[in-house]
């Protein structure tokens, strides 16, 4: 792709289940020069020269979008699994006052997110060099050298303190499934505040190696894990075939089309298939 087609070409921001794919789209828009693709009540986006989409499952369907938009480009946003898992265990226990069942939503969200990036970063690979791989903790920790990287990939300038002074949608006012961090945003390294040693080592056993290739090192033990990897293997095994099984029937006629119910994580835990919209609750992270 030429610099110039590089320049206009139009953005899908893709990743798995609460992992800031809504942070990084606002962040974009905020910088200017973006219009958002079915971007909810973003207000005065609509006569941008660029088109950014964040649609949720779009980690699944880069395949479909790169066939339809030969000269897309993809930016893969990726957070570490036990804080997605913490996330969406909470998003539950927020929806669901009262439920029994934590310690199995954890490790179901879990698991779901280790299921969604390997679907998804197979198709990431096939576009090559259109696609980009950003870690989450990179933008909260070095958003000025994160956001220079990601600029350069668009050859589009991402000014860090203009994006801040516009702050659109959650750049202004972060969204969050953790009722105390609305104040003070620290999204990252949750899992170590909210997870027991024993609930960590389940979770750790069953998505450990994904977290290890994607730069995030375990805290338990190899003995602690391997204490519960049976059951926890088994439950991983059934898992991944529950999810692949939703997945066809979501992208398969006659269902593609009227298949609306969300993908159950377990015990009532779901991914909530709508648009990335400034205004939703539910996109948190």
């Amino acid at each position: 792709m030429t610099p110039a087609a590089r320049a206009t070409a139009p953005v899908f921001i893709v990743g798995g289940p609460r992992s800031g794919a809504t942070w990084l789209f606002h962040l974009l828009l905020s910088s200017g020069g973006f219009a958002a693709h079915d971007g909810g009540d973003v207000p005065g986006h609509r006569d941008q020269p660029r088109r950014v989409d964040c649609s949720r499952e779009s980690l699944l369907r880069v395949d479909a979008i790169k066939a339809a938009e030969p000269n897309a480009l993809f930016l893969h946003i990726v957070r570490d699994g036990r804080d997605v898992a913490c996330s969406l265990a909470r998003h539950e226990a927020r929806q669901k006052a009262g439920s029994s069942h934590a310690s199995a939503a954890v490790l179901n969200a879990a698991l779901y997110w280790e299921w969604m990036l390997g679907e998804g970063r197979q198709q990431i690979r096939r576009v090559g060099a259109e696609g980009l791989e950003i870690h989450f903790e990179a933008l909260v920790a070095e958003p000025r050298a994160t956001l220079n990287v990601i600029g350069a990939f668009l050859a589009h300038e991402l000014d860090y303190d203009s994006i801040r002074e516009r702050g659109i949608g959650v750049i202004r006012k972060p969204n969050t499934a953790f009722v105390d961090d609305s104040a003070v945003f620290k999204p990252v390294g949750r899992w170590q505040r909210q997870l027991s040693i024993g609930r960590l080592a389940r979770v750790e056993s069953a998505i450990g190696s994904l977290l290890e290739e994607l730069g995030y090192p375990l805290y338990t033990d190899s003995m602690a894990r391997r204490l519960v990897s049976r059951n926890v293997l088994l439950r991983r095994s059934v898992a991944r075939r529950a999810f692949s099984v939703w997945h066809w029937f979501r992208t398969h006629p006659p269902f593609d089309g009227s298949w609306t119910r969300q993908p159950v994580t377990g015990h009532g835990a779901h991914d909530d298939p709508a648009r990335c919209t400034p205004a939703s609750s539910k996109h948190t992270v």
